[in-house]
């Protein structure tokens, strides 16, 4: 009997900024010897109670179909499904509001329960029911740091300003008040990574089976964007533009002009789409962790 791996989830496990071969997914699957159905897109949410519809190319971001819908219309066979990959949260809470120097501790901490507990919990009960084969095992994949206290400031703060249009009100301009801003946004990113870590495995261990396994990746402070060793894709600045820096750019810019042709900041935003998400060395992470809870 063939044997396959099935992906659902979000932009992570879609491999955002990758051809198809270089997907981490793909490597995990050739790996086992299985053929590829990736069925994860960039910017979908886990999506409890929501009905909308729509559908975007798998590289633009757009939030349906949702990643309940993903596993709920899936026609693969379960008893070839060696493995099934997932993620999913970040996108309920919205990068923009994690990364917000706005955005208050106790919010974000509220947010993160809710998703990558409560929500991915939901999902999770979902693929074990649907997926019933006692051999085939279910992995959920962590997030990283987006920003860590090693990442370059100046460059938090055009990312900040020009990719999510996030800016220090003109009342902070001081040089030292626009390093806190850049700093209270690092300590976000920082957050939204321990307190996802910590409510994705409470919710894999929620499920009570040992076919359900969390991959926490390896990632340091070191690897976030703009660090000294980043395993996530950055972006710079051309005049007032930022400008991605992932294999798939040119193609994808044709996708989000498809996508999105009446909405400026959400084609904008699309353009840029890879930025903070793993890149060679971090998917090559993502495949090692994945494949030594697998094997």
């Amino acid at each position: 009997m063939p044997k396959s791996v099935v992906v659902f989830g979000d932009s992570v496990t879609w491999g955002q900024g990758f051809f198809p071969n270089q997907k981490f997914a793909k490597h995990v699957a050739d790996a086992l010897g299985a053929e590829l159905r990736l069925h994860a897109h960039s910017g979908a949410v886990i999506g409890v109670n929501n009905h909308e519809s729509g559908s975007c190319p798998p590289e633009a971001p757009r939030h349906t179909p949702t990643i309940l819908q993903q596993l709920a219309s899936n026609t693969d066979d379960p008893d070839e499904a060696t493995l099934i990959l997932l993620d999913g949260g970040i996108n309920d809470i919205s990068v923009q509001y994690i990364l917000s120097p706005f955005t208050s501790d106790q919010g974000l901490k509220a947010k993160v329960e809710r998703y990558c507990f409560e929500d991915m919990l939901t999902l999770l009960r979902a693929a074990i029911a649907r997926f019933q084969n006692p051999r085939t095992n279910i992995i959920v994949t962590s997030y990283f740091p987006i920003f860590s206290p090693q990442s370059d400031f100046h460059r938090v703060l055009e990312y900040l300003s020009h990719g999510l249009f996030i800016a220090p009100p003109p009342a902070m301009m001081a040089r030292a008040e626009e390093e806190r801003f850049a700093i209270r946004s690092v300590e976000l990113a920082m957050l939204f990574w321990q307190e996802s870590r910590k409510q994705l495995r409470a919710a894999v261990d929620a499920t009570r089976t040992d076919r359900v396994r969390f991959a926490d990746v390896p990632f340091t402070e070191a690897n976030a964007m703009f660090a000294p060793e980043p395993w996530l894709f950055n972006v710079h600045l051309e005049g007032l533009e930022l400008k991605p820096e992932d294999p798939v750019a040119t193609s994808r810019r044709e996708d989000c002009e498809r996508c999105h042709p009446n909405n400026p900041f959400d084609r904008s935003a699309c353009d840029i789409a890879s930025a903070g998400h793993p890149n060679f060395f971090g998917a090559e992470a993502f495949a090692k962790t994945i494949l030594a809870l697998a094997i």
